[in-house]
């Protein structure tokens, strides 16, 4: 009974904090001079609408006072196996049927993936669209899905660092944001898996804000001008673009230095001018730290 009821508080306070409140009440402003006229021939039905603008004028305002955190997915939160094994498998399945070293797919589908970041194009993150390209340009017919086999290695992936725990204890405090440069039609099963929607306010994905990470419009918020945080393991995506939008930053270091000096190359920045507010090691450290912001 009281398990049901918590759940019950926890999907109403998600929706309360979900940006359709924020664009209920801007509409509430715009009409409420015309609903004043149609109800003023009714007392209750205007009370009872004056109680509602009321409760959530406050909410919004609470909102919008609370800091957001932006957290990031991929080696943040998750170790997402799931992907690179699907990957893996396609590059391989690839290398087979057009008979051509399983270096070189991974080279072609590295220039694409590459172009396309350098365009602020999101297709850069859409893995099926990537394996149609090479299976074209090699003139063979592509039977792989990404998406399906993600489904089908979902369980490889796993959490890291308490980070469902650490989650919970920042949630009570910050508007949370979970930000990440992989589509939702790929990252919706680490999202369901681990029930990921309990933890977060908001999920931002490419395909729905029509843009990757290296685009001001990504960190948009309608309403909240107060102190934004993202936190990440990616120097790029996670903390050069966020700082330079405005943001307070926070990296994850997973020592992944080769191919983030790919991606910083390729975009034309220069490693010493990635400059995180805080590096710490594991994501439960975040929580020592995210109060100096």
């Amino acid at each position: 009974m009281h398990k049901h009821r918590y759940n019950n508080l926890r999907s109403i306070n998600n929706f309360m904090n979900n940006l359709a409140i924020m664009n209920f009440l801007n509409l509430l402003k715009m009409l409420k001079s015309k609903l004043c006229q149609i109800m003023n021939k009714n007392y209750h039905l205007l009370k009872y609408f004056v109680k509602i603008y009321k409760t959530v004028l406050a909410l919004d305002i609470i909102m919008s006072a609370r800091n957001i955190i932006y957290i990031d997915l991929d080696d943040t939160i998750v170790k997402n196996k799931a992907v690179s094994n699907a990957l893996s498998y396609a590059y391989e399945y690839l290398s087979v049927i057009t008979k051509t070293n399983i270096n070189a797919i991974k080279q072609e589908a590295m220039n694409l993936h590459l172009m396309f970041i350098k365009n602020n194009d999101i297709r850069a993150f859409d893995w099926d669209f990537l394996i149609e390209s090479i299976a074209h340009k090699f003139k063979c017919k592509n039977n792989i899905s990404i998406e399906d086999l993600i489904k089908k290695y979902i369980n490889d992936a796993v959490i890291l660092d308490n980070a469902l725990d650490v989650l919970s204890k920042l949630r009570e405090r910050y508007t949370l944001i979970l930000a990440t440069n992989g589509l939702y039609k790929y990252q919706k099963w680490i999202i369901e898996t681990f029930k990921l929607k309990d933890y977060f306010d908001m999920i931002i994905t490419p395909d729905r804000v029509g843009c990757i990470k290296t685009c001001e419009k990504f960190y948009k918020m309608p309403r909240n001008d107060g102190p934004k945080i993202m936190v990440g393991d990616h120097p790029v995506f996670d903390i050069y673009y966020p700082k330079k939008f405005g943001l307070k930053t926070i990296l994850i270091d997973r020592g992944f230095k080769l191919s983030i000096k790919t991606y910083a190359d390729a975009l034309d920045i220069k490693m010493e001018t990635i400059k995180p507010d805080y590096i710490v090691k594991k994501f439960d450290d975040i929580l020592h730290v995210i109060t100096n912001l």
